[in-house]
């Protein structure tokens, strides 16, 4: 594949970057990065340190995710990552449309949530639109079903999986895969969740 370039958003002290290293040694993932392409992005200095300490990417950067996306529109990165972002974000809404301002054509969003229990099946989302166009109101996912997330007892927050997928087709991406099971361990019990692959389209027609 051609090289690709890598932003992991709250990259921590750099677990994905050491388990896409890891990958990559063993032919896993078999994309050739060129130098200076995977940058970790983490707003505590400390982690960011032991980031550094291990090696797995090649910049680091310390700041709040969203602003650093917001200051770097047309970055054109291949692939960005959040794992075990989004339990400490509220709506992702605006989390999505900065990364969609920051990928290439093409680029992918990888990410997780913690799932919001319990799971309710998803709404007819043509019938809320025709609703939502007949009253002249915004067919906003935080109107039909709530906020679309909950604090939890842990106090972290766990989204609707719908909520997540109506804030990505509004930012402009496509869903190219949703996994289910655990996303982290949590005083050793396993915490369910989401992995989302989202894929900003070739074209914006």
């Amino acid at each position: 594949r051609p090289l690709a370039k890598l932003w992991d958003l709250g990259c921590g002290t750099g677990i994905v970057g050491s388990d896409l290293a890891a990958a990559h040694a063993a032919g896993t993932w078999p994309v050739h990065w060129g130098p200076g392409e995977r940058t970790c992005i983490e707003v505590s200095g400390r982690m960011l340190a032991e980031a550094r300490r291990k090696g797995s990417y090649d910049k680091y950067v310390q700041g709040e995710a969203l602003e650093v996306l917001l200051r770097s529109r047309d970055a054109a990165v291949d692939l960005i990552t959040a794992a075990d972002v989004a339990p400490y974000i509220g709506s992702l809404k605006a989390l999505l449309q900065a990364v969609a301002g920051v990928l290439k054509r093409g680029g992918r969003f990888a990410f997780t949530i913690e799932a919001l229990e319990p799971h309710l099946p998803l709404p007819d989302v043509l019938t809320h639109l025709q609703r939502a166009s007949a009253v002249g109101a915004e067919a906003d996912d935080d109107e039909f079903r709530g906020r679309g997330w909950e604090l939890m007892p842990s106090g972290r927050l766990a989204h609707d999986r719908w909520h997540v997928e109506r804030a990505a087709l509004a930012a402009g991406f496509e869903i190219d895969a949703v996994g289910d099971g655990p996303i982290r361990w949590q005083a050793a019990q396993a915490v369910e969740g989401h992995v989302f692959v989202l894929r900003l389209p070739l074209s914006t027609e």
